[in-house]
């Protein structure tokens, strides 16, 4: 069956990404406000050190209390942005009650969350574009990762594929595609091969390096 083997390294490895996201927006942000707007470099170092697991916390509770990376492959660009712009928001005010509850009253702490979430809008989302296209058009591609055989019915076999593609198992990389009920070999679906129906199919995946099979017929 069509399975995700290492979704959760890939999940583990977006929730580094946005952690180190936050970290670096975070710290660009003191640096900016109190270097910068405020002139006092020697209190931007202060602040970072003293306020980054204040950062750290914030971010984390936003991380396990939404599901952030569901759907992540399966979202537009905008969707894209709109969600990053919205777990940032979820962010800022996350901070802003802890702020609260501890007492914090500094006006130099808001200013520099508030610029440390416009910084990580900006870098959450790019580095989300730059680990989705890594998967999906360098990862996925690559020889090595798990090659999967596609057996199916001519009247399934379109909707089969773009239900897998849309799938956020980039390690399986759909091979080709046998169509049992029909002359397809040679023609393409959704710009997978169909190589073979349902008397050759057998010969194909013993003589081709295929790791998975993923069957989908019709019940009779």
């Amino acid at each position: 069956m069509f399975k995700y083997d290492n979704g959760k390294i890939h999940n583990l490895i977006l929730y580094i990404i946005d952690i180190v996201s936050v970290t670096i927006s975070y710290i660009l942000a003191t640096l900016f406000w109190l270097g910068v707007v405020k002139h006092s470099v020697y209190m931007a170092r202060e602040r970072v050190v003293n306020e980054i697991g204040l950062v750290f916390f914030s971010f984390l509770i936003v991380i396990f209390l939404f599901n952030m990376n569901k759907d992540f492959f399966k979202r537009s660009r905008l969707e894209e942005l709109l969600y990053v712009m919205k777990i940032n928001i979820i962010f800022l005010a996350v901070a802003s009650f802890i702020m609260f509850i501890g007492g914090s009253k500094s006006m130099v702490s808001r200013g520099a969350y508030i610029f440390a979430v416009l910084f990580n809008i900006i870098f959450m989302f790019g580095f989300h574009l730059l680990f989705k296209g890594y998967l999906k058009n360098i990862y996925a591609k690559k020889k090595k990762n798990t090659q999967m055989f596609i057996i199916t019915t001519e009247d399934r076999a379109e909707k089969t594929i773009k239900r897998l593609l849309e799938n956020p198992d980039w390690i399986n990389r759909i091979h080709a595609v046998a169509v049992i009920d029909a002359e397809a070999v040679g023609t393409t679906i959704c710009g997978v091969k169909v190589v073979a129906d349902a008397y050759s199919m057998l010969e194909y995946v013993r003589k081709e390096a295929i790791d998975e099979v993923f069957i989908d017929i019709t019940d009779y």
